[in-house]
């Protein structure tokens, strides 16, 4: 998509790539059980689609990442995007009352294990060249397992 959008304009869009790793999520599906972590990864999906824009492209990307293509978005611009993430997470008390529909009981979740995310940013106007957008996607996966040796949970 991005590059038949530069051949036709002669141009380089700006881009900013997001990867996000969910925390905790193997707690989830070894406490409750798969069908539960298929709730988690299905709910998770849903409060991207509702913060990010309709012009952003958020796709699963395996297991319990995913990822986020923002045009026109610089890397603050994306960081900014992942806090109201975390707001909309913690808004929705961590999918805790969704989980607790689905067993049918209270759950007690402490909240070390609450469901968390890591993320990794990189736009491609910090790479050289500036339209290599697999340099791009490669720096933001790099930057998302610094994240999660560094400051897991941080952004």
């Amino acid at each position: 998509m991005v590059k038949r959008y530069q051949k036709k304009q002669n141009s380089t869009m700006l881009m900013s790539i997001t990867f996000i790793d969910l925390d905790n999520f193997k707690y989830y599906n070894d406490t409750y059980g798969h069908d539960i972590g298929d709730l988690m990864i299905e709910s998770f999906g849903k409060l991207l689609k509702k913060v990010y824009r309709r012009v952003d492209f958020v796709s699963r990307y395996g297991g319990d990442e995913f990822v986020i293509l923002l045009p026109s978005t610089n890397c603050q611009e994306s960081v900014r995007a992942a806090e109201r993430v975390k707001e909309e997470l913690v808004a929705q008390n961590y999918f805790i009352p969704a989980i607790e529909e689905a067993v049918k009981h209270p759950v007690h979740i402490p909240p070390d294990k609450y469901l968390g995310f890591s993320t990794g940013i990189c736009s491609n106007f910090d790479v050289e060249p500036n339209y290599d957008m697999e340099r791009t996607m490669a720096n933001a996966d790099k930057a998302l397992y610094y994240t999660k040796e560094h400051n897991k949970g941080g952004i």
